[in-house]
């Protein structure tokens, strides 16, 4: 698994985020390590050479690239369109009211880019995006 990629403005832990992935694989019981090689910036994930000699190096089988993504950034981004069986409808604006409650409001702003790859092959078996919530808290004066 190559390290994760952060074409977004939140600051995030890529190494503990690359990390935490390579975890949650092998308790699948898969063999996973974490590359030292990182998934590119480009919205387009494709492995870079740097990933590519890694994972002949290391003698993978696949590579999983993996990107954290702002849609503001990256408009071209599928958005989402229907909200999942049981989700509240987010709002795009902090300042509007959920439903008239006070609480959090969540913005659909950050995607999970991720594509896995066979070794040697340009095309990818996996490649998709998944929402991944920020909720924004308010508070009244």
């Amino acid at each position: 698994m190559a390290t994760v990629s952060n074409a977004s403005t939140v600051s995030a832990f890529l190494e503990q985020l690359t990390e935490r992935l390579v975890e949650g694989i092998k308790r699948s019981k898969l063999q996973a390590i974490a590359m030292d090689s990182s998934t590119t910036m480009q919205r387009d994930l494709t492995p870079t050479r740097q990933n590519v000699n890694e994972a002949q190096d290391k003698e993978c089988d696949y590579t999983v690239l993996t990107q954290i993504v702002d849609r503001r950034i990256h408009p071209g981004i599928p958005q989402t369109t229907h909200p999942r069986e049981g989700a509240t409808v987010p709002s795009y604006d902090a300042s509007d009211p959920m439903s008239g409650q006070s609480g959090p409001v969540y913005r659909e702003e950050l995607e999970i880019a991720f594509a896995l790859f066979r070794s040697f092959q340009a095309d990818p078996i996996v490649d998709t995006n998944i929402f991944e919530p920020r909720p924004v808290f308010r508070t009244h004066s």
